[in-house]
């Protein structure tokens, strides 16, 4: 039975594009995961609650918690939160061996690496364990991952590059009414036309963004966000949106708001980055544009066409 009045989880659809798998062509579903909170994070969550500890006494035992569980975990014991599962040590083997050679063998010599694991607890009917969490937790549909990938030519390396969410009674309406979608629609400023899902066939790696819903719902026109998404040492990125408007962005790949940082002129990326931006006219805010930046050592390969 589902909780009441439980937080309700998005659930997003993905295509595969591994044209060697049986599901090829398939949307298969990932959790819209939202962001991590930190330590204190955590605690004010604690604290709304409702608890008589005070906000700074429960950060410091998480902390005492963070310092403590790989102490013991180190030592190989486990560590069980009732309700919750346990903390368990694993190793990661180099490589087996023989009888013969077990005389004066080294951990150093055969364990390549020790991991923290977590096993859910399976003893209750509420447990963590897989489909039984699933039924705890209100779930929705929310969006339609569309992506595009980045080819190493020298490795061959197949990394994504750009995660546009549209969603997903847009892109609906779009396939099945004869719309365009948004990965059609776009032009890139690099002189192509994104075609199929989002892969760029311009010649360049993608210098244009992309909407966060194809067809605009808003009469305001989404901004562009422009640079190279993929990059060696750093990019210049700039935006543009339509005339009187605000543009206002994140970097961290939250959805932006009126409150987010007011764009001004061209700023710098040193690192992967997803940009998201919005336009705001005379109070009324455009779709969401998103662009993603890639950090590679082939700043001028293009996009991987399978």
């Amino acid at each position: 039975m589902s909780l009441v009045n439980a937080p309700v989880l998005g659930i997003n659809l993905k295509q595969n594009k591994n044209t060697s798998s049986a599901g090829y062509g398939k949307y298969y579903p990932e959790v819209a995961r939202q962001k991590t909170l930190t330590t204190r994070g955590f605690a004010e969550h604690m604290i709304s609650h409702g608890s008589k500890y005070q906000l700074e006494d429960i950060v410091a035992i998480l902390r005492m918690f963070s310092t403590c569980l790989p102490e013991l975990l180190a030592m190989g014991i486990g560590v069980k939160f009732d309700g919750l599962g346990i903390f368990l040590p694993y190793a990661e083997s180099k490589k087996g061996i023989m009888k013969a050679e077990m005389a004066g063998i080294t951990p150093q010599e055969i364990v390549k690496a020790i991991h923290i694991r977590f096993q859910p607890d399976s003893t209750k009917l509420d447990n963590l364990a897989g489909p039984a969490f699933a039924d705890r937790c209100s779930m929705e549909m929310r969006n339609v991952i569309i992506v595009d990938r980045l080819k190493d030519p020298t490795t061959g390396k197949v990394t994504e590059v750009l995660r546009t969410e549209v969603p997903i009674n847009t892109f609906l309406s779009e396939n099945y009414n004869g719309g365009t979608s948004n990965t059609n629609a776009n032009q890139n400023a690099g002189g192509g036309s994104n075609q199929g899902g989002g892969t760029n066939t311009g010649g360049n790696s993608g210098s244009g963004s992309q909407s966060g819903s194809g067809s605009q719902s808003s009469s305001v026109a989404s901004p562009t966000i422009s640079g190279d998404a993929s990059f060696a040492e750093s990019t210049q990125v700039s935006m543009s949106g339509p005339d009187g408007a605000e543009i206002h962005y994140t970097t961290d790949g939250s959805t932006p708001t009126a409150e987010s940082t007011l764009y001004s002129e061209a700023f710098t990326l040193t690192e992967n980055t997803t940009v998201k931006a919005i336009a705001i006219k005379d109070g009324e805010s455009s779709e969401v544009a998103t662009k993603y930046f890639y950090k590679s050592g082939n700043p001028g390969g293009g996009m991987d066409q399978n």
